[in-house]
Formats: structure tokens, sequence, C-alpha cells
């Protein structure tokens, strides 16, 4: 299972192995309470500890002042503070808050730019000194340069996040491809750039987050296209590595479970982690919806129940409630296969060599849940037909409704994700505007679809 679950950056960790032992000796040029002080500050930087990083530094640039002849050093210092301050903005999500309400020397882009400058002027300086330079003021340079790397991927992943974010403002269907290729890329650009042991921390921090980010999406992904095991191992793989990412975390409230941390001082789980969390959580509650079949026939008698109430959002809870409250005759999740007839191949487990003929016709919209009874297959015509004209409808969020007079039938159909739709069937007459079936699609839409909390990322330096 762990090398069907190794990510591309671990894979690139492995590989490189020896390249970062090769630097591994030159920190016996680097003076016991400089790396002592490096050790301290990158560990705190990695435990989310930022004013403890800021303190560290503070302390240190003492400690200079009083040593004029360590100017490459004290440089180096200078920078790490302003670094400091430029992660806590980013795990806060700072980066996201308009020009108008901060100081440009406030804003998490400037703080960023203004430690690369720093460090690019220390590794300059080490450079110029040519065959004069110490071996600590060449391996500073060197570090100033990997560092750089560092905060370069930081850069490019605050534009991955404001991409997301934009996407989930619109009222569009996501496709996150184009965002797992950028994730993918980051990974395969930095993750050799900066190797050396003082940084491993801070380098073990972004490949989680990176691993996390790739593994959310792609589960996303395979959700969408109603792939069963796919889904099943990136949703694990990413809550493996979110539960790595906040180990300190965890470690600081051993009673309590990642998920049910919430940003604040009390926890001090800084706000881009909660946006991982809840994303997660989100996810895993509708994996649980789209395949309630598959993991019901697995499940223990009653067993299911106690894990629905673990969830999030517990969707049968509400589609129970909803069915018994407005007696509807049947509410079901249909599929869309249309472009999926390659890689569609029902619930459950399936080899990916293993034949599965196509869906055609009437087969090529299957109810993947339906309550309280399989699917009524005496309407399914009308209810084909009804999704075929409300594909072509335009908005993702508008409501097809359809009262058939020789059947006495009433349809209501909303979809709710990209290929995925909420069909309601009432054996009576029911109104466009009823409050209570309306409310009811427009929430399940919002739930289930990922834009809400992709746009979250804005109110996340608010939290």
């Amino acid at each position: 299972m762990s090398a069907v679950l190794s990510s591309p950056l671990t894979m690139s960790i492995n590989t490189e192995g020896a390249l970062a032992a090769s630097f591994s000796s030159s920190q016996q040029h680097i003076l016991p309470m400089e790396q002592q002080f490096m050790d301290m500050y990158f560990t705190a930087l990695s435990n989310f500890a930022y004013d403890r990083a800021k303190e560290l530094v503070e302390q240190e640039k003492e400690a200079v002042r009083s040593q004029p002849q360590l100017s490459l050093w004290g440089s180096l210092v200078n920078a790490l503070s302003v670094l400091a301050s430029a992660e806590k903005m980013y795990m806060h999500l700072a980066f996201f808050e308009q020009k108008w309400f901060v100081r440009r020397d406030q804003s998490g882009k400037w703080q960023f730019s203004s430690a690369m400058s720093d460090l690019r002027r220390v590794e300059v300086r080490g450079k110029q000194s040519g065959q004069a330079a110490s071996s600590e003021d060449k391996l500073l340079s060197h570090l100033c340069e990997q560092l750089g790397h560092f905060i370069e991927a930081r850069q490019e992943m605050m534009e991955l996040y404001e991409k997301l974010c934009n996407m989930g403002l619109q009222k569009a269907d996501i496709n996150v491809a184009d965002q797992i290729a950028i994730v993918e890329s980051i990974i395969t650009r930095h993750a050799k750039q900066f190797h050396h042991p003082i940084l491993s921390s801070i380098r073990a921090n972004l490949s989680l987050e990176l691993d996390a980010l790739h593994a959310q999406l792609k589960g996303l992904e395979k959700l969408t296209m109603f792939s069963f095991l796919p889904s099943l191992l990136s949703l694990h793989e990413s809550q493996v590595k979110l539960d790595e990412w906040g180990a300190a975390i965890k470690l600081r409230e051993v009673k309590k479970k990642l998920q049910t941390l919430a940003p604040g001082k009390a926890t001090g789980i800084p706000p881009l982690m909660v946006w991982y969390v809840r994303l997660q959580a989100s996810q895993l509650s509708k994996f649980s919806l789209y395949f309630h079949e598959q993991l019901n026939k697995q499940a223990l008698p009653g067993d299911m129940k106690t894990h629905l109430s673990n969830l999030s959002i517990e969707y049968y809870t509400k589609i129970v409630a909803f069915q018994k409250k407005s007696d509807a005759l049947n509410v079901s999740l249909v599929f869309d296969t249309r472009g999926s007839e390659d890689t569609y191949k029902g619930h459950g487990y399936h080899h990916p060599n293993s034949f599965f003929e196509p869906p055609k016709g009437l087969y090529s919209y299957p109810a993947i849940f339906s309550y309280p009874m399989e699917r009524p297959v005496h309407l399914w015509p009308n209810v084909v037909m009804l999704l075929t004209s409300q594909a072509e409808s335009g908005p993702i969020d508008r409501n097809v409704h359809f009262y058939d007079k020789t059947q006495q039938i009433t349809y209501y159909i909303s979809r709710v994700d990209t290929k995925m739709s909420l069909v309601i069937i009432f054996e009576a007459k029911k109104s466009e505007r009823d409050t209570t079936i309306n409310n009811f699609l427009q929430e399940m839409g919002t739930l289930l679809r990922v834009n809400k909390l992709f746009g979250s990322l804005r109110q996340g330096a608010k939290t």
C-alpha cells in the first residue's frame, strides 16, 4: 500500500539522498551557536510557532550586534526575521487581503519578496568573495540560494491558491486538471532545489502541503468521474499527509483529532490548514454519499449509521429527513456517463483492465443513489429526457421543474456536481416555487460543489 501511495515529491526525495548527504559535512563549518539557532528557528517555522521564530531572531540580532565581524551572518539573520513574518502571513492567507486594507510592507507577498531580496544579497556577497571567502561564508551563500528556491515555491503556491479561490467565486463547473498539473510542476521543479539538512524541516512541511493538495485535487477529480478505488486511495493519501503536516499541532492537543480543531490562539492551527481539513472533510462526506451503496454492503449491521454520524455533512440523513417531510416518491442522485463511457464501471472495486460494456440509452444516466427505493424504472425515460434538456440549459445552479399532467407526476432536477444531478419525483402536482423543495436543492448543490469551499480561501485571513 505504501508503494501505491508514494507521492511524486517523496520519490524525488529518495533519488536525491546522495546529493543531500554530500552537503551534510558542510555543517561542521558553522559555529555551534549558529547551528543551534538555525535548527531551532527552522523547527519553529515547521511547527507553525512563528512568534517563537521571531523571538529567536531578535535574540540572535542582539548577539550579532556585539560581533560586527559576522556581517554576513547578521544579514542572513535579518532576512530570516522577514521570512518568519512572511510564513505567518502565508499560513494565515493574508496574501488575499486587499491593498487598501493592508500597508504594502505588511502584505504576505511583499514580505516574501523582501526576504528574497535580502537572501540574494547575502548569496551574492558570499560568492563575490571568491577564494578569499571562508567556508562558513560559502555555506551561508549556499543556504541563501536554496532558501530562495523555497520562497519561489511559496510564491507559486500563493498564485495557485488565488486561482482556486477565483474559480470558486465563479458560477461555473470546476475542472481541477490544470491545477493538478501546476502542483505536479511545482513538485518536479523544486523537489531538488533546497536539499541541505539544515532546511529539512521546512522542506518536509512544503512536501506535505504539496502532497496533500495534490491528493485532494486528484480525489476531487476522481469523485467527479465516479471512480471508487482511485477516489478512496486519494482520500487516504491526503488524510495521511494532513496528519503528518499537523503533527506538531496534534502533539499540543493530544486528546483531539486534527479534524476537530478550529483556528485560533487555543490550538494555533493556521487558517490555511483549517481550509485543508475542511476540504478533506467535505470530500469524505461526498464520498459517503456517492458510494453509499457499496459502503453499506461492506459495513457491519448498524455500523454504517455510526460512520455517517462522524462525518461533517450527513448527506444520507438530510435526504431521509427531506423525503419524509416532503413525502417524495423518490430522491435519486444521477450520474451523466456521457464522455466517461471508457472509465465508468459502476459501483465498487474494478480491476483497471476489466471490461465493462459502455452504457447506452437510458443506462447512460444511472442512479448511483436512490431513496427510499430503487429508481422508478417506468418513469426513467422522462427523467433522462429532462436531464438531457437540463444539460443544455446553461447555469449549473438552474433547477428544472416539470409537471406531467397525464401521469400527475412532478419532477425536480438540479445539477449538484459537474456530472451529477439530484432528481426528486412526486406523485402529485407541486409548485415550481415550493420553498421546502427549492431550499433543499440549493443546499445540496452548495454543499456538494466545491465552489464555496474554494472561494472561502479569501476569508481565511479573517479567521
